[in-house]
């Protein structure tokens, strides 16, 4: 049975960085606190002499947030049933609720900032846990190219009110946009660790309001 409001959590701190590992969620922070003595003697194992933490959910409530803490606020506006469907498939062995996305906090605070009237696509969106960051915009879509490899079968991500189609970012531009009525000066673009140049040079090219980041791009 899912808690109705995640609004508080227990972590436990990794070892040798920043990162703290989702213990679980909780409706209030007296509920969290509760749960300490049940969890230590749970995964006491793996624990071992840490003491659970108890932290706000929402990132805009913690001091100093930390990268987990981006993507354990994601999973919580995740369906439990949701995300085993997507953990089922092979995706588990690239994510899992600490590390479910690649930067959680950019996604986090590019949400907040794109007006809710826009039009968002993400290209390259990745097993798209993101999408649930952007249900109240406008309008998300998020374009992924199709797995090609049949060895391999992945689940995806789709926050409800969002769309999800898979084809290359080029392919989308070519092809699709010029079907699609979008006003451009309100329509902004995310190439959030894509590493194909082609794509990234189109985005820039096509969209005037654009995020587009990778390391070598």
């Amino acid at each position: 049975m899912e808690t109705k409001q995640k609004n508080w959590k227990l972590v436990v701190q990794d070892y040798h960085n920043d990162d703290q590992y989702l213990l679980g969620f909780y409706s209030s922070e007296t509920d969290a606190k509760l749960a300490i003595p049940y969890v230590k003697q749970r995964y006491k194992e793996w624990i071992g002499n840490r003491e659970p933490i108890v932290k706000r959910v929402n990132p805009e409530m913690i001091l100093n947030p930390v990268c987990t803490d981006y993507m354990h606020y994601v999973r919580s506006l995740i369906s439990d049933k949701e995300m085993k469907r997507v953990m089922m498939s092979d995706a588990s062995a690239e994510i899992c609720t600490d590390n479910i996305m690649c930067g959680g906090a950019t996604y986090y605070y590019i949400s907040r900032m794109i007006p809710k009237d826009w039009t968002v696509i993400d290209f390259g969106c990745a097993y798209n846990p993101q999408s649930y960051l952007f249900q109240g915009h406008k309008r998300h879509i998020a374009i992924e190219p199709k797995w090609l490899d049949k060895d391999f079968h992945f689940e995806y991500f789709q926050a409800p009110n969002t769309e999800l189609l898979f084809m290359t970012g080029q392919e989308f531009i070519k092809n699709e946009l010029p079907k699609m009525d979008f006003d451009l000066d309100k329509t902004f673009a995310i190439v959030n660790f894509v590493p194909s140049v082609a794509c990234n040079l189109m985005v820039r090219e096509t969209f005037k309001n654009v995020y587009c980041y990778y390391p070598s791009v």
